[in-house]
């Protein structure tokens, strides 16, 4: 029907190939693994890593993901909204980048509590990841057993910080780039749809990972080595990008935020070296790091083994990749730590390149290995989880002290952990909201992406970086609120001060409830 790719063992890139070669269809540079289906030993192997690597989202009441909360409690705000509830306060944004992630969750939340729905929707990611890296490892005629490895990455830099939407879309990009792989050796009328209906859900799914799928396709088809061939075969693939320029002229009118946001790169020698652990990890986790320099190495040694073999091809991918991750810029529209978010794509593009032996004999041990080292990270994740959910314990019983549908403010003093980098406990004052319904001090709701928003002067005027800066808390402007729900080792200084103001109403771990016993103003502003 249209072009296909050259054979490998041709010599002329330019020469149409003979029916055999248009049937295997390969790329130049490469040659296909002599590959059979996934039999009954590697679904065993998938079912014992599945249950591994679930385990950690079952067996603890909280999740180490700091913004979760804050997604958690825009799904009681949708859900509140279709009762009828806070519509005064909040719009409903339809158009917007993070409705797949969200829409999932909504719609286990009709059956079960919404922290239920939102492990259910983790679980299908943590399960999809592999089985994406399966249909994509199947496009590129590479062995199937690598499939396995996607499972570490479940958990790595973007899962731990929370990014709800971006976590979940990355499944969703590796059945994209194997369905867009299919359509670049040999397209037809139905992967030619199929891939600009599926873009555009991408863009729906999360507009970051809607670029980046394209600039990997586009460095694979640039094997072609013609690039009028190159555009219109991906013609289709760019459906879902002319949503981009509608999506940021709506933002940009109705935030100013976002007019006035600035864009920067902080580029440098560092950003490398951050690289290993935020394949699998934040920066400074020296587990998290030590899997990714393993995987690095593998990957080194496959560079070897493909140049020898003459398969370049094969760099291609993990090549636009380190690009992407190079080149990005830290934050944008006041959207930060996008260079960090993409040190997972970086892995799970490495992945299909590694080198396994050829024999079945050596294939049967690499994936006794595989199985052995995820079960191995699965059991090290467990353990941290395990640790973080008892750094948590006490907030069920404080928030069950509260009244439903008031105005609690947080005051995070102890937001680390020892068992994760970063700040896991930031939003946790989120899940009053999440569980309870009524208003919280900061919100996610001022931010452009989100499904709800707050309506024009309605969003609560709290002192500035308040969450970040719990010791910032003024009285006079932040003093508003019916509850102040405080994390801190001690009794914080302002509170020990004002016993009339603020009355303990229940403490658990490190976790503390005051009731306000004064009526404040409450003031608003913009957002």
């Amino acid at each position: 029907m249209s072009e296909s790719y050259p054979d490998a063992n041709e010599t002329s890139l330019a020469e149409r190939p003979t029916a055999a070669s248009e049937q295997a269809a390969i790329p130049a540079g490469e040659e296909a693994v002599p590959e059979h289906a996934p039999g009954r030993l590697f679904w065993l192997c998938f079912a014992a890593c599945s249950v591994a690597a679930l385990l950690p989202l079952w067996l603890v009441d909280f999740l180490p993901a700091t913004d979760l909360p804050q997604h958690a409690a825009q799904i009681k705000l949708w859900q509140r909204w279709d009762a009828g509830l806070g519509r005064d306060l909040y719009k409903l944004n339809w158009f917007t980048p993070y409705l797949f992630g969200y829409s999932l969750v909504r719609l286990f939340a009709f059956f079960t509590e919404i922290e239920t729905a939102i492990r259910i929707v983790l679980s299908g990611y943590v399960l999809a990841l592999p089985l994406g890296m399966l249909a994509w490892l199947k496009a590129l005629r590479r062995p199937h057993e690598l499939a396995l490895l996607a499972f570490p990455a479940a958990y790595g830099f973007s899962f731990q910080w929370g990014f709800f939407n971006y976590t979940v879309a990355l499944p969703v990009a590796l059945f994209f780039l194997a369905l867009g792989e299919t359509h670049l050796q040999r397209p037809t009328r139905r992967t030619t749809i199929g891939l600009a209906l599926f873009s555009v859900f991408l863009f729906f799914a999360h507009v970051l990972i809607l670029a980046a799928c394209g600039v990997l396709l586009f460095g694979r088809a640039l094997l072609l080595r013609r690039i009028s061939a190159t555009v219109v075969r991906l013609l289709p693939a760019a459906t879902g990008a002319l949503f981009v320029p509608p999506w940021i002229l709506a933002v940009r009118a109705s935030h100013g935020a976002a007019r006035h946001s600035s864009t920067g790169w902080e580029l440098g020698l560092q950003r490398f070296l951050d690289l290993p652990s935020l394949m699998f990890g934040l920066e400074g986790d020296r587990k998290a790091q030590l899997l990714g320099l393993l995987l690095l190495a593998w990957g080194l040694v496959s560079i070897v083994f493909a140049l020898v073999r003459r398969r370049p091809g094969l760099l291609v991918a993990p090549a636009v990749a380190l690009l992407l991750y190079a080149f990005i810029p830290s934050h944008a529209m006041n959207t930060f730590f996008l260079a960090p978010r993409f040190g997972v794509i970086v892995a799970l593009v490495l992945i299909p390149m590694l080198a396994l032996p050829r024999s079945r004999l050596g294939r049967g041990i690499a994936l006794g290995a595989i199985v052995v080292g995820v079960g191995a990270w699965s059991t090290v994740t467990t353990q941290r989880f395990l640790g973080f959910d008892a750094e948590a314990r006490g907030l069920n019983e404080v928030l069950e002290a509260a009244e439903p549908d008031k105005r609690l403010l947080g005051l995070t003093y102890d937001q680390g952990s020892r068992h994760f980098g970063g700040r896991p406990f930031l939003h946790f004052p989120a899940y009053y909201q999440a569980r309870k319904g009524g208003e919280i001090g900061f919100s996610f709701a001022q931010f452009f992406p989100q499904l709800l928003r707050f309506r024009h002067g309605k969003q609560p005027d709290i002192t500035p970086g308040l969450e970040w800066s719990p010791g910032r808390f003024d009285w006079n402007r932040d003093g508003g609120f019916d509850y102040l729900l405080v994390r801190s080792a001690k009794e914080p200084s302002l509170l020990k001060k004002n016993r009339l103001r603020a009355r303990l109403v229940k403490a658990s771990g490190s976790w503390r409830l005051y009731r306000i016993e004064r009526s404040w103003p409450r003031r608003i502003s913009a957002p």
